[in-house]
């Protein structure tokens, strides 16, 4: 649709992002992401995102790092779902480095979460990490 120029009806377009995402399209959903970038159409990253954040973490956390690679508008409560469900499932090394992005970028997480991360990654032996400061 979008390659021929038709703007019209663009919920077919996010269902059908949403829909390549959750069956674990990543790299052709954030294809199709940018083509509709490139043709003026902005997607609405955070509806995507919120059928799936808790489910399937690693791909909203692909989807995450793209969006803050390229500046897109999300709502950093998203951002704050793909965190706590990262270190929930253990995953503290990917949840370090996004947020380190959402630092980055001037973004604020939730203290709670952050102060929930930091403790992850000193009990996992990345003390390292956790003692750079991040502004938590």
């Amino acid at each position: 649709m979008i390659e021929k120029g038709v703007i019209e009806n663009m919920d077919i377009a996010h269902k059908i992002l949403e829909t390549l995402f959750v069956r674990g399209h990543v790299e052709e959903t954030i294809d199709h992401v940018n083509l509709m970038v490139e043709n003026g159409c902005m997607p609405d990253l955070d509806s995507c995102w919120s059928a799936f954040v808790k489910t399937i973490v690693m791909e909203a956390q692909k989807l995450g790092d793209f969006a803050l690679d390229r500046d897109f508008d999300v709502g950093f409560s998203n951002y704050d779902r793909v965190l706590e469900a990262l270190y929930t499932e253990e995953k503290t090394l990917p949840a370090y480095s996004m947020l380190c992005k959402i630092k980055n970028k001037g973004g604020g997480v939730d203290q709670k979460g952050c102060d929930a991360l930091l403790e992850s990654l000193k009990s996992e032996g990345y003390s390292k990490q956790a003692d750079i400061s991040l502004g938590c």
